[in-house]
């Protein structure tokens, strides 16, 4: 997606969202109460169904990317811990051009997440700040 199409998008799948969680309890229901309890399960199996087929049609209509085309997959916690702060912080130092974010040098970056040399070693705090 171009970046001016993903606020078009996003309120694309926000609308197909609040579509399925209004209409789907109502019509699982409908079913459940014309067919039984079994109708529940045979309407989830409908419904996956029904999203895997979509895919599929989707996945036929233009070719994947190329390699080229296609960006690394850099995978990023949401939160930092301790012991990748350690890892980190030791190629921090080791590589002298690195600015850690928010433009600060190694040590400093190191310091502010608590990382210590003596928790390196132990893997991480004892009692780590919230």
């Amino acid at each position: 997606l171009k970046p001016e199409q993903m606020v078009a998008a996003s309120s694309t799948l926000y609308l197909a969202v609040g579509v399925g969680a209004s209409l789907g309890p109502i019509l699982a229901s409908v079913a459940m109460d014309e067919i039984g309890p079994k109708a529940y399960f045979l309407f989830l199996a409908v419904v996956h169904g029904a999203i895997g087929a979509f895919a599929l049609y989707r996945m036929t209509r233009r070719a994947a990317p190329s390699l080229e085309e296609q960006g690394d997959a850099i995978p990023v916690s949401q939160v930092a811990s301790p012991v990748m702060g350690a890892i980190y912080a030791e190629e921090w130092q080791s590589d002298e051009d690195y600015q850690a974010p928010g433009g600060q040098s190694a040590d400093v970056a190191s310091e502010d997440y608590g990382i210590l040399e003596e928790d390196a070693d132990s893997g991480g705090r004892d009692n780590p700040a919230p």
